[in-house]
């Protein structure tokens, strides 16, 4: 007989009217819910201007970021800033290093760079949106985003051109 009260007590734990009072387990099974991530406010990591190439324009030594330290400042991956680029969310780099041959004969394309200004200009953007530092940013739904950062990086273009004449 304590066999057929303990088959009661399990058959009433697994289809009972509540068997997980607490949550912790999806409704109907045996597996734990996640822990759900706790939401954290995105800091904007200044790393980024730590780590620079110093090329000569207009006969004055100027400081130049490569896409690594925008990923950094934005707080996306590499990755997600050269996709931003090609699909045209963010214009081309208006300054590159010059290409390399490789022994084989390949060429390497040179590194694209940016100014402090310009990774700036992208932060005051995404950030100015609160979508810095996001997984997702919805570029098709806000093309502003984009108009925008053409528009800081042409005027910064245009005075780093007044500045070497």
């Amino acid at each position: 007989m304590a066999k057929r009260a303990g088959f009661r007590d399990t058959f009433e734990e697994i289809f009972g009217d509540d068997p997980d009072p607490d949550g912790e387990k999806y409704p109907g099974s045996k597996k734990n819910r996640r822990d759900k991530a706790p939401v954290t406010e995105f800091v904007a990591d200044e790393s980024w201007r730590d780590t620079y190439t110093t090329k000569f324009m207009g006969g004055k030594e100027r400081r130049f970021y490569t896409v690594g330290a925008l990923a950094v400042a934005c707080g996306v991956s590499t990755h997600s800033v050269n996709l931003w680029i090609t699909k045209g969310y963010i214009p081309e780099a208006p300054y590159r290093l010059p290409d390399m041959v490789q022994p084989d004969g390949k060429v390497l394309p040179g590194r694209r760079l940016y100014t402090a200004d310009m990774v700036d200009a992208v932060v005051a953007a995404l950030s100015s949106r609160d979508l810095l530092g996001g997984t997702r940013i919805p570029w098709k739904q806000s093309p502003d985003i984009t108009e925008e950062i053409i528009r800081a990086w042409a005027k910064i273009k245009s005075e780093d051109e007044l500045r070497s004449v």
